[in-house]
């Protein structure tokens, strides 16, 4: 069987690690995968992910593949002070796995 890949603009590129892992969940998988397809500049909160994913994993669920992905540096988390001063979260993803 042959395969062919179509590729178009607008397309996202995965570190075959994080798909291929036995030691991630599906569900980290997929959102590692809607993660990295997300603009730079995307608002977020397990809320909103849950909303635009069309996800059916609850909030709970999207919070807990979150800290699967932080437990394999995948994705870390960094607080810093907006021109307001206000507190706000960055989420930080990594393309390749540092700790195996």
């Amino acid at each position: 069987m042959r395969i062919t890949k179509v590729l178009h603009s607008n397309y996202s590129i995965l570190d075959n690690f994080v798909l291929q892992s036995k030691k991630l969940s599906f569900k980290a998988k997929g959102l590692y995968a809607f993660l990295v397809s997300a603009p730079n500049d995307f608002k977020w909160d397990s809320f909103t992910l849950q909303k635009l994913a069309n996800s059916k994993e609850n909030a709970q669920d999207l919070k807990e593949a979150l800290k699967e992905l932080e437990k394999f540096n995948l994705v870390s988390f960094k607080t810093f002070k907006d021109k307001q001063g206000s507190k706000e979260k960055m989420l930080i993803i990594t393309e390749f796995n540092t700790k195996d």
